[in-house]
């Protein structure tokens, strides 16, 4: 049975976009920024609901604040990319008033995909947004080719087992 890459593997009609931020007026900027661009966006003001929401039904790009309550932005990028195994890789957006070459490192090295600082240029934004997501894509086809490949050699190899067996063999050496 062959199967086409589309129906193989749906993706999602609208990107879904996760933002954190505590600053209400920032994630209603941001919602009201991409929204009409055919994101699906789900807003939170705090780290630990949007790393629940993560968990629950996992998005297709974060746009992270760095300074959270309680969990800062560095600490909810290490908790997804030290789950990348059971989440699959989820581009995380920096998206700051902090603006020091040291807060960019520390995002780097907490698993950020990228940085920017606020304010910035909104199409600055969303041209990282689009870019962020084609790698995503990218990196998913990579992931169900793998997996395919694997389900394909795991039949070869039964297959070869059992013709061996028919022709009185013990079985791959």
């Amino acid at each position: 049975m062959t199967e086409s890459y589309e129906t193989a593997f749906p993706t999602h009609e609208r990107p879904r976009v996760f933002v954190a931020d505590d600053d209400p007026s920032q994630r209603e900027f941001l919602k009201t920024l991409l929204a009409p661009r055919g994101y699906d966006i789900s807003a939170f003001d705090r780290g630990e609901d949007l790393l629940d929401a993560v968990f629950k039904n996992p998005p297709d790009l974060i746009l992270l604040d760095v300074m959270l309550p309680e969990k800062n932005g560095y600490e909810i990028c290490k908790a997804v990319r030290e789950n990348r195994a059971a989440l699959g890789y989820i581009p995380v957006l920096l998206v700051s008033v902090l603006s020091d070459s040291l807060d960019r490192t520390f995002g780097s090295e907490a698993g950020a995909d990228d940085f920017i600082s606020i304010p910035f240029v909104p199409e600055e934004l969303v041209s990282r947004i689009k870019s962020l997501l084609r790698t995503k894509k990218q990196y998913d086809q990579m992931a169900q080719s793998k997996k395919l490949l694997e389900e394909k050699n795991r039949r070869l190899l039964e297959m070869i087992d059992r013709l061996m067996e028919a022709n009185g063999s013990s079985g791959r050496r």
